[in-house]
């Protein structure tokens, strides 16, 4: 499908999974609005390696999921083992009000302690 399609909501999903921040774990969010801002530059940066443009951000949210498990099972022992793993990752949206991108961020050691629930 095209986005925007008007017959299915348009999603951000940096992680495909059921998180369950309700009661472990944070989400945080920031606006940035000052394209002199360090996170736009850093953000306008990372864009141009992997574009080639001479993209400059002028505005940008970013939303952090800080060690937050994934969502209870239900199934005995399955939460016991579970529930102490965690994972941070976060995704940074940003546009020059022409053109708009979207960053993923993971990681550096490219580890995340779950995936989803096994079957």
């Amino acid at each position: 499908h095209l986005l925007p399609n008007p017959g299915y909501p348009s999603i951000v999903a940096p992680f495909w999974a059921d998180v369950d921040a309700r009661l472990e774990g944070n989400v945080y969010y920031q606006v940035y609005a000052d394209s002199l801002s360090s996170v736009l530059q850093r953000a306008s940066d990372e864009v141009k390696t992997f574009s080639g443009t001479t993209f400059v951000a002028t505005w940008g949210l970013v939303v952090t999921w800080d060690s937050v498990p994934n969502f209870p099972d239900g199934r005995p022992g399955f939460q016991d083992f579970f529930s102490v793993l965690r994972n941070t990752f976060q995704v940074v949206i940003v546009t020059n009000e022409r053109q708009t991108y979207v960053l993923f961020n993971y990681p550096t050691d490219g580890r995340l302690q779950w995936y989803g629930r096994p079957d």
